[in-house]
């Protein structure tokens, strides 16, 4: 191998490198964003959750405030 064709490989290897450094930067990137966007998720379904819990309870008072009213 002459020194040309050495450095015309040294120059595809450093080129594949970065290639390959860039697209682990891409896949931490996407999992730091997979994780972010599940944890907002969970966030929001866990507030639904609340809310629907409140809700039945509000409703659950109600009737047995109604059903004490009826026995009187």
């Amino acid at each position: 191998m002459d020194q040309g064709q050495f450095d015309e490989t040294t120059r595809q290897i450093k080129v594949l490198q970065k290639k390959l450094n860039d697209k682990r930067s891409d896949i931490d990137r996407t999992k730091r964003y997979k994780t972010m966007r599940v944890r907002d998720i969970e966030r929001q379904c866990d507030t639904q959750v609340k809310s629907d819990e409140d809700d039945c309870n509000n409703l659950s008072r109600q009737v047995e405030d109604l059903t004490r009213q009826s026995r009187r």
